[in-house]
């Protein structure tokens, strides 16, 4: 429940700023931190790189939906 906890604060701050770019109306740049393990498993830590590879996941679709507003976005692995 904890790693779905830290997911839907970052998926309502991605929605923000690109609400806030869109009315500023000059493209924008949104860039999350994530984990190695949203990349690749590791074993004994299956809810974190589940959650991991949420944000990664998340990360794309946004980047993917705000390209036609000059949106770039990307992920940052720690």
């Amino acid at each position: 429940l904890t790693k779905v906890i830290g997911f839907i604060p970052r998926s309502m701050g991605y929605q923000y700023a690109a609400r806030q770019m869109v009315k500023q109306g000059r493209g924008g740049r949104i860039i999350g931190a994530s984990s190695i393990a949203g990349k690749e498993g590791q074993p004994l830590q299956s809810a974190y790189c589940a959650s991991k590879f949420a944000v990664r996941g998340l990360t794309q679709s946004v980047g993917k939906h705000t390209v036609p507003f000059n949106h770039l976005v990307h992920e940052i692995a720690q």
